[in-house]
């Protein structure tokens, strides 16, 4: 039987799990391999299981080399932001024309909210305000003046002040004359914002002064913090190649949504369908830009009155009814309402709510924010 031609949301995926290995270190992967994994041409259904198995693997490897609270929420971040990729980047029309706003696009209204999701999940794994979506420390943060400061220099700066640092002299200090002076430079040019060459450099320092910041958190902690950083910096420094000259206000643009979507309450429903990484970033869309969803969210009860009851009443009728006034004062669930009935009215099917639903409303939901995504690169800028 003939191969299985790879569909375009799986070659997006691929290609995005791609990119994300590109901005990690030494991955143990060779140069061949690499190669093989690039090359997507005449690529079918049955090989990509093994390239996506290749390039997760190598980057599980090195997240893992260190294995601490920060491992699953690392891995999960990655995926998650590779599968939205996938499922979005295909569906969008036009984007050949303007391919720098259409990454803008996806950047801000996808990868963000994902970002943000997969971050408050994971937030009591962090330290502080490590992974607290209005302060995370591998995002870059843009400041008032339009300064921006990057994962590294960011997760140097807290390193530094767990370790009783104040200045990069004072870790020079602390080394052997001989390595006094490069180690001041090297980390010096870190606050600035300049890419170290090589992690193992950060880890080195981590290493060499483990007992001082054991206080907080171990060693192996902190070296995976500033890997971490190292490929989020990478990251955004290819990201910046890519839209800084189509929108010299690219970081303020994303600095301001990445506040916006840390800020903003989160939609939930009794079931989590609208907190599912694949919707979640359609359902910040719909509270934008959909009347519908706006009106639903405008007019939902604040408060509900269930009583009193006399004696006749039953204590499940009771229950019941507290179930029920609990139901309709989630916003969460009466937005699922409203999409479930939206849904069956342009099926005209009226047996859905028995069919497989919970699936069905997850790739509505997905659509109609794919479908938003479009319009915005329709919209003259």
């Amino acid at each position: 039987m003939a191969n299985q031609v790879l569909d375009s949301s799986q070659l997006a995926e691929l290609q995005a799990l791609e990119f994300a290995a590109s901005c990690f270190p030494d991955l143990g992967v060779s140069r061949t391999e690499r190669q093989r994994v690039r090359d997507l041409r005449g690529i079918t259904a049955e090989s990509v299981a093994e390239k996506w198995h290749l390039l997760e693997n190598s980057m599980r490897g090195v997240l893992l080399k260190d294995v601490c609270r920060l491992s699953s929420f690392s891995r999960e971040l990655l995926l998650e932001l590779c599968r939205n990729w996938g499922r979005v980047w295909p569906q969008l029309k036009g984007k050949d024309e303007n391919m720098t706003r259409a990454i803008s696009v996806v950047v801000e209204h996808v990868l963000i909210p994902t970002i943000i999701l997969v971050v408050r999940k994971h937030r009591f794994r962090g330290i502080g305000t490590e992974l607290q979506p209005e302060s995370f420390w591998y995002w870059p943060q843009t400041h008032e003046d339009g300064h921006v400061s990057l994962p590294v220099q960011r997760v140097l700066d807290y390193w530094l002040r767990t370790a009783g640092f104040r200045t990069a002299r004072g870790v020079s200090r602390e080394m052997p004359d001989s390595q006094s002076e490069p180690w001041r430079r090297k980390v010096n040019a870190w606050r600035k914002g300049r890419m170290p060459r090589y992690v193992s450099d950060l880890h080195e320092l981590v290493s060499r002064f483990a007992e001082r910041v054991t206080w907080l958190d171990e060693a192996p902690a902190w070296r995976t913090r500033f890997t971490l950083a190292w490929v989020c910096q990478k990251a955004w420094n290819k990201l910046a190649a890519a839209l800084e000259s189509g929108n010299p206000t690219f970081a303020q643009t994303l600095g301001g949504a990445f506040r916006a979507n840390g800020t903003t309450p989160i939609l939930h429903d009794e079931n989590d369908l609208l907190v599912q990484p694949k919707v979640f970033f359609a359902v910040r869309l719909l509270e934008k830009h959909s009347p519908g969803v706006q009106k639903v969210l405008k007019t939902a009860p604040q408060q509900a009155q269930i009583g009193p009851f006399g004696l006749e009443v039953s204590g499940e009728e009771i229950e019941r009814l507290e179930m029920e006034a609990a139901y309709k004062l989630n916003c969460g669930n009466l937005v699922v309402d409203f999409l479930r009935q939206r849904l069956a009215n342009e099926l005209r099917h009226s047996q859905y709510r028995h069919q497989n639903s919970a699936d069905q409303m997850a790739d509505y939901i997905l659509n109609l924010g794919i479908r938003e995504l479009n319009r915005m690169l329709r919209k003259p800028k």
